[in-house]
């Protein structure tokens, strides 16, 4: 968790989509560090990353993953 000066937009602006991807309206992820990605409920996704935190998707984040063919 960091603490910002700027939107989350801007920082997703400047990160390389094919490293980071923004899977919730508060949240984006490094790709590198996910482990594993499984289904939560019939639209949204859980990600869990190799620190042991776990994130659930928003449906757009879901679809953006589902995309990704992730």
């Amino acid at each position: 968790t960091f603490d910002l000066d700027c939107t989350l937009g801007e920082v997703e602006a400047r990160l390389d989509p094919a490293d980071f991807v923004r899977v919730h309206r508060a949240h984006m992820v490094n790709l590198a560090h996910v482990v594993s990605i499984r289904r939560y409920d019939d639209r949204r996704l859980s990600v869990r990353l190799d620190d042991g935190s776990t994130l659930v998707t928003s449906r757009r984040g879901s679809q953006t993953l589902r995309e990704m063919g992730a």
